[in-house]
């Protein structure tokens, strides 16, 4: 019988090294497309950590949720996207650089609330600051843990990737924080200055005039059920109309001028959160405006979230005017720090190439 020769064994091993293939020699295995030469340790331990119906999970999501609905429901938003993943945090925020970044803020406002008492610099407060603390800052609070809790909370668990999922996370701990700081700084005040009441601002919150146009914005925002809505509208329209007209242009720019240091350090650091989550946003709505495949439906949609909440947040914001009438001490006119807050809006709304709607003025 004549011999054949035997054929190539196919590599049937888990052994490391048993199989060579293209890249196999490479000493670093990267799955995605880094934005440089080289990944960065952001996008090392962030894409792609949740697996993806788009990418690498092509059988489909191995568990749903119990009205069978997918894990990541692309439903939840009417914005679309080619590739989602192209969507990323600018800042690269990833767990070390987050919890460092906020232990620094929290070490910064117990060192200036220890120096204060320590220096009895709240006896140097303006009687009629303190009153705007204690019924307007305190109320502020109220709209801060609101997005934090009902909108970025549950945002975050909607989106429909692991890099969004942590640019809601971030955000909503900021809003969180902050409103925690808020809430113990207003209990600090009530111990240092007699008659100061801590409560004063839910009262606020639900009766006072200047706050129910910003109350019904945030609760608007809170019941859409359009996660993109909710992020674009929050950063885009009322962040810059309403939170930082009141915490930059009124109780950063007022506080020291009322023999208050104190408060604007406190307050900076929402706006430092601010600065940072807004170059995200930007960034972001500029891939899905213009997708090739769905950037002018997304653009019909982002026109319309403007005319719907653009008048809303521009009538709440005038509502804060009598503020500006309470320091002692006025470094500023209510008309020029509108004006500010207005042009920062359309500033960012320029950048995304969006002119407002016709009989819409801010």
């Amino acid at each position: 019988m004549a011999q054949t020769e035997p054929m190539e064994r196919t590599v049937r091993t888990a052994e490391a090294g048993a199989f060579k293939f293209t890249g196999s020699e490479d000493r670093r295995f990267v799955y995605f497309q880094p934005r440089k030469r080289r990944p960065t340790t952001y996008e090392d331990v962030t894409i792609d950590i949740q697996p993806h119906t788009g990418r690498h999970l092509k059988q489909g999501f191995l568990l749903a949720m119990l009205d069978d609905s997918p894990n990541y429901n692309p439903e939840r938003t009417r914005v679309q996207c080619s590739d989602w993943n192209r969507i990323v945090d600018v800042n690269e925020e990833y767990e070390r650089i987050f919890y460092q970044r906020q232990h620094a803020v929290e070490e910064q406002f117990r060192r200036t609330l220890e120096t204060a008492k320590s220096r009895q610099v709240f006896e140097t407060f303006h009687p009629r600051w303190t009153r705007v603390l204690e019924i307007h800052l305190s109320a502020f609070k109220h709209a801060e843990y609101g997005l934090g809790m009902y909108s970025f909370a549950i945002m975050q668990r909607e989106a429909l990737t692991i890099m969004l999922n942590n640019v809601f996370t971030v955000q909503s701990a900021e809003k969180l924080r902050f409103a925690q700081d808020l809430t113990i700084y207003m209990m600090e005040l009530a111990e240092q200055i007699t008659g100061f009441s801590e409560s004063r601002g839910r009262e606020s919150w639900l009766s006072a005039p200047e706050w129910q146009g910003i109350r019904k914005a945030v609760e608007q925002i809170n019941a859409s059920t359009d996660w993109a809505e909710q992020w674009f509208v929050i950063n885009l329209l009322y962040e810059p109309l309403i939170g930082q007209l009141f915490r930059g242009r009124f109780i950063m720019l007022f506080g020291s001028q009322n023999g208050d240091f104190v408060t604007p350090v406190l307050v900076s650091t929402a706006e430092a959160d601010y600065d940072r989550n807004l170059r995200t946003t930007v960034e972001a709505f500029k891939v899905l405006l213009g997708d090739e495949q769905h950037g002018a439906a997304n653009r019909t949609l982002v026109e319309g979230w403007v005319e719907k909440y653009l008048p809303l947040c521009t009538e709440a914001s005038k509502g804060l005017e009598p503020l500006w009438e309470m320091p002692q001490v006025q470094v500023a006119a209510f008309s020029d720090s509108y004006e500010r807050a207005a042009s920062k809006c359309l500033h960012n709304l320029s950048a995304l190439a969006i002119t407002l709607p016709k009989g819409v003025r801010v």
